[in-house]
């Protein structure tokens, strides 16, 4: 592992102390990917969660739709937290969370119907890196079955920023730890093999639009640093109630693949 992985895994464990936002302090956005994710997978379903941090998403997977799987994290912390929060849930080895790097560490977790990341391949630093992650990810996908791949995407935080542009806010830079996935470049990950079988459409749009412009452009003019800005703030709140489908704007999208054969 690179001294740079070496970093990014260290900031991922100091955030598992933070328990249920250690992913992200963005609660409403965790809460639209889940919301997302419970829609497509089907219930009774075996699912690899790779990146799975806290492994909120899998365990909500477990409790209202029937599923099995296991939840994979370079960080042994925020596995440690995945597997105190499945005993508190009252989950037992229908459940799994275990340490594993990709790429490289998924050979032994066997096939399932759905495999799903969310914000995870971001986190690795080159884009061969990526690819080859992805290639792992696609390989433990049973034939028929569907990856959910919600990561950040480079034109959806530039289409954001334009917005804020228009509006005399700064742009919202990519995370030291994060390295955007380029559209254009993970259209040709495309196989006979893995297809793409939805092209990527954001995971909240509206949400962004009414957080990272409106919210964020009243919250300036009235002197709020970015450090006193809430997440629960009334008007994200309302967002979170609206439907997701206002323009294309925010990092995150949802990519699904399905391996043909």
């Amino acid at each position: 592992m690179s001294d740079s992985q070496d970093s990014i895994r260290a900031f991922w464990d100091s955030r598992a102390r933070l328990g249920h936002t250690s992913g992200s302090n963005d609660f409403i956005l965790k809460d639209l990917e889940t919301a997302a994710i419970l829609d497509r997978i089907k219930p009774n379903s075996s699912v690899l969660d790779v990146g799975c941090g806290n492994g909120k998403t899998l365990i909500t997977l477990a409790q209202k739709r029937g599923c099995t799987g296991t939840g994979v994290d370079f960080s042994v912390e925020t596995i440690n937290l995945a597997n105190k929060q499945k005993n508190d849930a009252g989950l037992g080895e229908e459940v799994l969370f275990k340490a594993a790097q990709i790429p490289g560490g998924l050979c032994d977790t066997g096939l399932f119907n759905y495999a799903l990341s969310q914000r995870c391949l971001v986190n690795l630093t080159t884009a061969k890196d990526q690819l080859q992650a992805f290639t792992e990810i696609m390989s433990q996908v049973l034939p028929g079955g569907y990856y959910l791949m919600i990561e950040d995407s480079r034109q959806g935080l530039d289409s954001l920023n334009d917005l804020r542009s228009r509006v005399d806010l700064d742009p919202i830079p990519v995370p030291w730890h994060n390295l955007f996935l380029d559209e254009e470049v993970i259209a040709t990950w495309e196989t006979e093999e893995f297809r793409l079988v939805e092209e990527p459409r954001p995971m909240a749009s509206t949400y962004y639009f009414l957080s990272r412009v409106i919210y964020a452009k009243i919250a300036t003019d009235q002197g709020l640093k970015p450090e006193d800005m809430r997440y629960d703030s009334e008007i994200n709140l309302l967002a979170y109630r609206l439907p997701q489908d206002m323009g294309n704007m925010g990092a995150p999208k949802m990519w699904i693949w399905q391996r043909v054969n």
